[in-house]
């Protein structure tokens, strides 16, 4: 999916790149849940991209646990960001 997400970005088709790439992050793509994330963030989608994160941290995915938690301690709250970290998976919802 992230694939045919930038072939489409490349071809110009940018709408139809950001619901693949969204599909993708939403699927458990990893690295598609970074580039969404900050795709969302370059849109100005702070929450959008917290969310995306927060899902992927719960499930599991580790460097999104690492990125919400840098997100965490960015915004100032470098206590839930600990938190974060410190518990990982199914608890980062409860710090963001």
């Amino acid at each position: 999916m992230q694939l045919l997400a930038r072939r489409l970005a490349a071809a110009g088709h940018r709408d139809e790149a950001a619901d693949w790439a969204r599909r993708a992050a939403e699927a458990g793509d990893t690295m598609a849940v970074q580039l969404h994330a900050k795709r969302l963030d370059d849109e100005g989608d702070r929450d959008g991209a917290d969310a995306i994160l927060r899902t992927a941290a719960d499930n599991g995915d580790t460097s999104a646990i690492v990125a919400l938690a840098a997100r965490l301690d960015e915004a100032g709250r470098t206590e839930d960001a600990e938190r974060v970290l410190i518990q990982g998976p199914r608890r980062a919802t409860r710090w963001s």
